[in-house]
């Protein structure tokens, strides 16, 4: 029934691929950009840990790519037979798997239809997953989805932009209010971050600190979405 919904995400993400360049990791703006988020990450992680060990945790990424975030999870303590990571393309998860231990797990497909043979999961994590489903009710069934895995007091950790790109119709913002809408039982704590991608490229790495004190060029969110005990 979702076939169509989901060849619409997978040939976006496609597209997408044909602007590695402008997404590569060793671009000054980028590294800029991802310490910026890897310093909040560790942070909300560590205060919803609560002196728990990380390599105890269960852990499922929806979107998992070519393993970037595992790949820093791992490097934090979590454990590699404790992680899983969703992908809906095949090609990202077979990069993934020449990259990270054998004992991390993978789904390829629907993370909306995650079997019940995974999970369930202490902390789930969606990058940029959310802003690429323009479908509603699909993205309804995959917050649905990911709250009934998720155990009480667990955490979904959702990065996303907040405002719709006048340049791609593939994508648009997920504001703090859509997600409270889609988790309406959990606790949110919401940090702004990361200064507006074609800004950022288009200056100075340099200038990337001062930037980033400018509120309104935060164009995404960070955010803990808390399940109650």
């Amino acid at each position: 029934m979702d076939e169509p919904r989901l060849a619409k995400i997978r040939s976006a993400y496609e597209r997408r691929a044909d602007l590695a360049k402008r997404y590569n990791p060793l671009l000054p703006c980028n590294v800029q950009m991802n310490l910026e988020r890897a310093r909040i990450q560790t942070t909300l992680i560590h205060q919803w840990l609560r002196g728990r060990s990380l390599a105890d945790i269960d852990i499922l990424e929806i979107g998992c790519g070519t393993g970037d975030n595992i790949l820093n999870l791992i490097a934090l303590g979590a454990s590699p037979n404790h992680i899983v990571g969703n992908e809906l393309l095949e090609s990202p998860i077979r990069t993934a798997k020449c990259r990270l231990p054998s004992a991390v797990r993978f789904h390829l497909g629907d993370a909306s239809r995650l079997p019940e043979s995974y999970g369930p999961f202490d902390l789930v994590m969606q990058f940029l997953v959310f802003s690429s489903i323009l479908d509603d009710s699909l993205l309804e069934s995959l917050a649905s989805r990911i709250w009934s895995i998720l155990r009480p007091g667990g955490m979904v950790l959702s990065y996303d932009f907040i405002i719709d790109n006048p340049f791609n119709p593939d994508v648009r913002g997920i504001p703090v209010r859509k997600l409270k809408k889609l988790f309406p039982e959990g606790q949110f704590t919401a940090k702004a971050l990361t200064v507006a991608p074609p800004v950022a490229r288009a200056l100075s790495h340099k200038l990337y600190p001062f930037l980033a004190i400018l509120p309104f060029l935060r164009t995404h969110r960070l955010c803990a979405i808390r399940k109650a005990e």
